[in-house]
């Protein structure tokens, strides 16, 4: 089903709820609710986005360049990351058969379509202000867990 969006009262709603008196959310908004989730929970992470973004900005990239454009990053957590990554067909993994073994990473047609997505969402988190830092949003136990850390 393709939704058209409509503006109602200053909110970029679907022409459904704008013409709707009913206020319950409809099978069509949990489904594209739960898409949305999922596919939100494929970026989660420390390093998901700075990768994206790595790959964003060059074609095809070695996995030793990609350990030193994404300062901080452990060799295994990289290729932890990158496997999540390539099992969710954003990213293709190329193995080239020599001595030593050289192995090359790319976004997948699939994901180049996140490019200008990811760039609304990176827009829109620079305007975050700073003082609704993500601390504030965190769930009780992390923030007890910084809490303590911070002693």
């Amino acid at each position: 089903m393709d939704a058209r969006w409509v503006y109602e009262r200053d909110l970029l709603v679907t022409e459904e709820i704008a013409e709707s008196s009913d206020l319950r959310a409809t099978p069509f908004e949990i489904e594209r609710a739960k898409r949305v989730e999922a596919a939100l929970s494929i970026l989660a992470g420390k390093w998901k986005i700075v990768i994206l973004n790595r790959l964003f900005a060059r074609p095809i990239w070695r996995f030793s360049e990609l350990e030193h454009a994404v300062p901080g990053i452990s060799q295994r957590m990289l290729l932890q990351q990158l496997r999540l990554l390539e099992k969710c067909e954003l990213v293709k993994r190329t193995v080239h058969p020599q001595f030593p073994p050289k192995v090359e990473y790319e976004l997948t047609e699939f994901g180049k379509t996140l490019c200008p997505a990811m760039k609304t969402l990176v827009d829109w988190a620079m305007t975050f202000p700073k003082t609704r830092e993500t601390s504030q949003y965190q769930p009780r136990k992390v923030r007890k867990a910084f809490s303590i850390l911070s002693l």
